[in-house]
């Protein structure tokens, strides 16, 4: 059938608005992110604590209290804080803090579960004198078995330490800010007790496998060694590791074969002082698995 040259223009228009409005209906659909929120729905509270990257603070999200980690501007680029979000979302283990939504406008928004008793590090700091061996025991192997699945997952945390490890209630143990470390950067003229710069990077020396400082490379074993220092974290209540050895020296006689003694009885056994030394193994794939990790701490006794 002949269409007039002015009909057949209308028609084709017509036909061609349809199309890009479905097409961008579809866009708009599959790019909807059901984690993102907007900035509104959450309500800050006070301050938890701070860090290299941002502040903490308790919050209110769907009338359920949370923590929110707000990030300082410059830190990361929001394109890989996406990718990596997007692997935190499906991550799901009792010993690995949960992600609940993100606020991508900056500065970054992550609300996760809120951990009431705080972080790791402090909790140990206070508790001085006052945990048994087993209970220390049972610290390390919940850290272990949420690291298990990561291993099992095949991801890398990169920043495995007692200020990443949330306490909640009935003594349960979970690692946070897995997923953040590969992407966080050093924000301008800062310094930090805990990072210091390394060629491009910066990196948690005294966590840091020596491997991964030489090389800026990090693999699952990279995290076993750092286990190995949150061990000794565990033990001696949150001393900073390698206490009488400033960052030069630590850089220096780590990669040559310098090892943290075992910590002062009554808290460290013999028995936990060599978990930590195989996870100090100087050749990386010799250090032992996460798995295997946990089932030598099931096996220790207080």
């Amino acid at each position: 059938m002949w269409i007039g040259g002015c009909s057949l223009c209308c028609f084709l228009k017509s036909t061609i608005i349809s199309f890009v409005l479905l097409t961008l209906s579809i866009m708009q659909t599959v790019s909807a992110d059901p984690w993102e929120i907007t900035r509104s729905s959450i309500k800050l509270g006070r301050r938890l604590g701070e860090g290299f990257f941002g502040v903490v603070y308790q919050g209110l999200y769907n009338n359920t209290p949370v923590a929110v980690k707000t990030l300082r501007h410059g830190t990361m680029d929001p394109r890989d804080f996406l990718k990596e979000a997007q692997i935190m979302k499906t991550m799901e283990h009792p010993n690995l803090i949960q992600l609940l939504a993100v606020c991508t406008e900056e500065p970054i928004y992550i609300i996760t579960e809120l951990m009431k008793n705080g972080s790791l590090l402090d909790y140990l700091k206070v508790r001085v004198g006052r945990l048994h061996l087993n209970d220390q025991i049972e610290m390390a192997a919940q850290v272990a078995s949420g690291m298990a699945y990561l291993e099992m997952k095949k991801y890398i945390h990169r920043d495995l330490a007692a200020r990443n490890v949330l306490v909640g209630e009935n003594n349960v143990y979970k690692v946070a800010d897995f997923g953040l470390a590969r992407v966080l950067q050093a924000p301008p003229n800062q310094t930090n007790l805990y990072y210091i710069p390394v060629g491009k990077a910066i990196f948690p020396l005294r966590w840091t496998a020596p491997e991964a400082i030489a090389n800026e490379k990090f693999t699952i074993k990279c995290d076993v060694w750092s286990f190995g220092i949150l061990l000794y974290e565990i033990m001696t209540f949150g001393e900073m590791p390698y206490p009488d050895m400033n960052n030069s020296q630590v850089k220096q006689r780590v990669p040559n074969g310098y090892r943290m003694p075992r910590p002062v009885d009554p808290y460290c056994s013999q028995d936990m002082y060599k978990i930590m030394l195989d996870c100090w193994n100087g050749n990386k794939n010799d250090r032992p698995t996460f798995e295997a990790l946990k089932m030598s701490l099931r096996n220790v006794r207080g």
